[in-house]
């Protein structure tokens, strides 16, 4: 049984958070992120998983400039 839509993004977050910490490009995490869980949650790379991993890797980015710029 495959991933449900709407779960992509609580199993990817955390892991497209940490790809992006560690500098990698947009593109190489997308591909990382389908590498990791492709088989194993059966996500199909079409247009909808893609851009659904893509939202992610958008917020990931959003909210680490954001904790970067926030000053406690």
């Amino acid at each position: 049984m495959g991933l449900a839509f709407d779960a992509i993004e609580l199993v990817v977050y955390p892991v497209a958070m940490g790809l992006s910490k560690s500098g990698m490009e947009r593109y190489h995490v997308t591909g990382e992120i389908f590498y990791l869980f492709g088989t194993k949650y059966d996500i199909p790379e079409n247009k909808l998983n893609t851009a659904m991993i893509y939202l992610s890797i958008t917020c990931v980015e959003k909210d680490y400039i954001n904790n970067k710029e926030r000053k406690f």
